[in-house]
């Protein structure tokens, strides 16, 4: 099965390669392609002494 973000242009390969391990563990519950996409605004929006937290990356596609 390829995630719908495997396909999208522009997607950091390091994504593509975070999905391909979620695929290979059997895990179906990583972020998908819109809130990949937000993650970065999110972050951009942290001060640069600030701090981020990511609870459960599952197999890390959101940290990705």
């Amino acid at each position: 099965m390829i995630h719908a973000c495997q396909s999208r242009v522009g997607t950091p390969e390091i994504v593509g390669h975070a999905v391909a391990l979620a695929t290979a563990c059997g895990f179906a519950l990583s972020s998908e392609p819109k809130v990949g996409r937000l993650l970065p605004v999110l972050a951009a929006a942290v001060p640069t002494d600030g701090r981020i937290l990511e609870p459960g990356t599952g197999a890390g596609v959101g940290a990705a």
